[in-house]
C-alpha cells in the first residue's frame, strides 16, 4: 500500500511536470522527478506530500501535494532559468544523515536526538525536517533543519523549554 501510494504521488508530480507551471524549458528538459517524502505534523500526522525536481546533484525545486495527491505548490530554487549552480544540493536537503549532523550543531551536550522527519515550523507553508531533541529532565524542544540552516522551531512547533 505504502509504495503504491508513493508511486501514485510521483505520478501526479511527473503529470503536473510541464508548461505553463513550469516556465523554466531547461528544468522541463533536464529536470527528474525525485522520491516523494511525506511532510507530517510536527506532532507526526500526515500532512501533504514534498516531491523534488531534480537536476544532476541539485535540489531544482519540488512540488508540494495533498495527501491524496492534489497540487498545492511548486517552488523553485534557481533564480536564473537555465542555471542551477546556486540551487541546493540534494544531499543537503534530504539526507538523513546530513539533516542529523546539522541539527548536532545546534543540540545540546545532554540532549538525545530523535530521527528527523520531514514537517513544517508553524505553516505547512514553511517545510523543513524537524529533529526532536529531549533533555534528561524530560523537556523538549524542536530543532528545525532545512539545508545548511538550522533554528529551533517557533512556540506553535516546540514543546517548551
Amino acid at each position: 500500500m505504502k509504495i503504491h501510494q508513493e508511486e501514485y504521488i510521483r505520478g501526479q508530480a511527473e503529470r503536473l511536470f510541464s508548461y505553463p507551471l513550469i516556465e523554466d524549458s531547461s528544468l522541463l528538459q533536464s529536470g527528474s522527478i525525485g522520491n516523494p517524502i511525506r511532510i507530517l505534523t510536527p506532532a507526526g500526522k500526515m500532512q501533504s506530500w514534498f516531491v523534488p525536481v531534480i537536476i544532476t546533484q541539485r535540489l531544482a525545486g519540488f512540488f508540494q501535494l495533498s495527501h491524496t495527491g492534489e497540487f498545492i505548490r511548486f517552488s523553485s530554487f534557481n533564480t536564473t532559468p537555465g542555471v542551477f549552480d546556486a540551487c541546493p544540493l540534494v544531499d543537503d536537503w534530504l539526507s538523513k544523515d546530513k539533516i542529523v549532523v546539522a541539527a548536532e550543531s545546534l543540540a545540546y551536550d545532554d540532549e538525545i536526538l530523535d530521527t528527523p522527519f520531514l514537517s513544517y515550523d508553524g505553516s505547512p507553508d514553511r517545510i523543513a525536517w524537524l529533529v526532536k531533541a529531549q533533555r534528561p529532565n524530560g523537556k523538549c524542544r524542536n530543532l528545525m533543519v532545512t539545508g545548511d540552516v538550522v533554528y529551533v522551531g517557533s512556540e506553535h512547533t516546540s514543546h517548551g523549554y
